[in-house]
Parts: C-alpha cells; sequence; structure tokens
C-alpha cells in the first residue's frame, strides 16, 4: 500500500492538507491507513497496544491517529481532554501550520501534556501529543493527533 509520506514520515503540511483534510471529507479511503482513538476512553500507556495491527507500522516513540473531539459541555466550545485517569493539558503557543506553495494558514498545532490524577493533585508524565486543527468547515467533531 501507498502512503502519503517517506517511511510514514509525512510532514506536518501532508498530515493536515492531506490526510486530515480527505478524513473529514470522507473522499479517500487511503487515510483510513491511520486509525481512529478516542483519547478520553484510553490512557496514553494503552495506546502502543491499539497500534499491534495498524496498517502502517510505526516506530516505537511515535504514532498517528484521528480523535474525535468531544466538549466539556452540550453548549460550549470547550474541548473535553479528561480519561478515566487524568487529562491532557495544553502548554506552550499555538503553531501554525502553512501551506508551503502559499504560505497560507492552513491549520494550527497544540502540544498537550499529560497529567495523572485530577487538576489539584495531578502529576505531570512524559506523555505528550501534537493535535492539529484545520480551517476546514469539516473540522468541528475531529482532530488529529501525533504522540
Amino acid at each position: 500500500m501507498d502512503v502519503i509520506g517517506f517511511g510514514f514520515r509525512p510532514t506536518e503540511e501532508e498530515l493536515v492538507d492531506y490526510y486530515l483534510r480527505h478524513r473529514l471529507l470522507g473522499d479517500d479511503p487511503q487515510v483510513h491507513v491511520i486509525p481512529d482513538i478516542d483519547l478520553c476512553e484510553v490512557e496514553p500507556w494503552d495506546v502502543p497496544m491499539l497500534f499491534g495491527e495498524s496498517d502502517v507500522q510505526f516506530d516505537f516513540r511515535e504514532w498517528f491517529f484521528f480523535s474525535p473531539v468531544g466538549f466539556k459541555y452540550s453548549n460550549s466550545k470547550r474541548i473535553n481532554r479528561t480519561t478515566k485517569c487524568g487529562f491532557w493539558k495544553p502548554t506552550g503557543k499555538d503553531r501554525e501550520i502553512r501551506s508551503s506553495d502559499s504560505n497560507i494558514l492552513i491549520a494550527t498545532k497544540k502540544t498537550l501534556v499529560y497529567y495523572k490524577g485530577r487538576v489539584s493533585r495531578a502529576e505531570k508524565s512524559n506523555w505528550v501529543i501534537h493535535e492539529y486543527h484545520t480551517f476546514h468547515e469539516s473540522q468541528v467533531g475531529m482532530r488529529f493527533g501525533e504522540f
């Protein structure tokens, strides 16, 4: 199977402008080489086991997946990033991803760190995720993650 990106090392532009865009549009079955994982339903240490039968073999430190966006409240735009054992906390500044040929802003990249426990007594872990958000109108309800 041919996948976009050398040795499945796609650029951020390829991740957003090919995989995420086509996944949101549902118009290219090739993007299904990247699995769906609901980050609120699993703990980060369980994610590697979910990739055992993936069509694309990722190296042991990096996995690519789609994850649905859930909101904290039905009338809110605040994204739910809690799991049974902890939560994903945004850190640093969002970074812009621009098209290489036109320099148009196509997405933002947010870095999240996993904290075990609840906010008042949480312990920071070594688990980090990069979350990509596109500006395509179909973006609502989907995010793309890269551990």
